[in-house]
């Protein structure tokens, strides 16, 4: 029988973005052609963390929808003569990763992918449970699962909110200019060896992002009940394997990725000049959410 809670969950978690930490630094100051290694990738980590935000910043908006869109279905319910209790919020966005269109020469290096950590937390979480349809007769379950598919689109209204007004139009521009970077005859030149530096490492992936899911798909299946993980052998060789490609992955793209980010100082320099009223109204929906998440858990917690 299917899981009335599981249904209920129409927040759908941000699987695929990493991101490095962004410094403060200013723009502007100097040509951004002749711009050193470390000054553009204060650029380069400026400009993503303003559209995606920080992992804590995008679990803060999505705790936000979840719970919204949860209340809703809550008083749905509460209307059709059921009781809903609204589940517990999982916040794996803190573990995502954020690349760009999923470009090769921008992703970002690090020991691992944050696979392990968010599947246990998963596993350590379990599926949402409801002891109130658990305690009802099989006719009463039957009455409850059609009340709580009619009520599924309570909180339709909320969806799309994941992301601030105008991301997904910066995104895409931002990915457009970067793609044209990797395009580049020396950056396609240095990322054609990446395919066989990998395979010299017992690592075989044809970009960064097949890589990724190679390491997803290394993973057993994530048990429903509450399970701790981090012992189970299969988990722990998933785990190796997620490092030694992490590994693999730094020492054969740490320098085409220092080619593209210097080449992408003025074309970033740019982007910020075009976009900057909509970068920086994007950076108050990041702030105002991580803000506004605490009032909503004061008031749940308070039983409103």
């Amino acid at each position: 029988m299917n899981n009335p809670s599981r249904l209920a969950s129409l927040a759908a978690t941000l699987a695929l973005v990493p991101i490095t930490s962004a410094a403060c630094a200013q723009s502007g100051q100097g040509d951004p052609a002749f711009e050193t290694l470390s000054a553009s990738e204060t650029r380069y980590n400026r400009v993503v963390q303003s559209i995606y935000g920080t992992p804590e910043q995008r679990s803060a908006t999505e705790e936000l929808l979840f719970f919204k869109v949860q209340q809703a279905i809550s008083g749905c319910m509460r209307g059709e003569g059921a009781k809903y209790a609204i589940t517990k919020f999982s916040g794996i966005a803190r573990f995502s990763l954020t690349a760009p269109g999923d470009l090769t020469a921008f992703a970002p290096l690090s020991d691992d992918f944050g696979v392990a950590d968010r599947l246990a937390q998963l596993a350590a979480d379990g599926e949402p449970t409801n002891r109130e349809f658990s305690s009802l007769t099989d006719k009463g379950r039957d009455e409850y699962l059609r009340a709580l598919e009619g009520c599924q689109n309570a909180g339709q209204q909320f969806q799309g909110q994941s992301m601030p007004a105008g991301h997904d139009d910066l995104a895409n521009r931002l990915i457009d200019a970067l793609s044209k970077v990797e395009r580049s005859a020396e950056v396609t030149a240095a990322l054609a060896k990446y395919p066989a530096c990998l395979a010299e490492r017992s690592v075989k992936a044809p970009d960064w992002s097949a890589l990724y899911l190679s390491v997803e798909k290394s993973f057993p299946p994530t048990p429903s009940a509450p399970t701790d993980v981090t012992k189970d052998p299969q988990w722990l060789k998933a785990r190796e394997y997620e490092q030694r490609a992490a590994a693999a992955d730094a020492e054969c793209r740490s320098e085409t990725r220092e080619i593209a980010i210097i080449a992408a100082a003025p074309v970033l320099a740019r982007f910020e000049r075009d976009n900057a009223a909509a970068l920086k109204g994007i950076g108050v929906h990041w702030s105002e959410a991580e803000a506004e998440v605490i009032t909503m858990r004061q008031s749940l917690n308070a039983g409103d």
